[in-house]
């Protein structure tokens, strides 16, 4: 099973795209800590819709939680962050650099180096 959050949500509804090899039998959805909602199916396709408020979540990062069921019996539980702010999820120090590196910088730096031990070593 598949999931995609549409990027635009509306005061009429939160869209998911739910998608699986089987029809899907269950689908909800939640914000945060929230009530589970059922999502409803648009007619056919993968597009399901539900009622909320956004002007709950106007402010903050939040984290919508999908799930979803297919008549096979698959099930998919999906988290994903959100916000309508603009706020975004902080990372700690190790893995913030890592994002922010020039990843290529330390792969290069990393096979001069093993050249240079091998070569060191062939010479002695």
């Amino acid at each position: 099973m598949t999931y995609e959050r549409k990027r635009h949500q509306t005061k009429e509804g939160e869209r998911v795209l739910v998608w699986s090899l089987s029809s899907i039998v269950e689908a909800r959805v939640r914000i945060g800590k929230g009530p589970w909602l059922t999502l409803t199916q648009v007619k056919e396709g993968p597009l399901f819709i539900t009622s909320w408020n956004p002007q709950k979540y106007l402010a903050e990062l939040h984290t919508l939680t999908v799930y979803a069921r297919d008549s096979s019996g698959r099930e998919q539980t999906i988290e994903q962050p959100f916000s309508l702010d603009g706020s975004q999820p902080s990372f700690r120090f190790w893995p913030r650099a890592l994002l922010m590196s020039n990843v290529s910088m330390f792969v290069s730096l990393y096979i001069d180096t093993y050249f240079i031990i091998i070569i060191a070593n062939f010479i002695v």
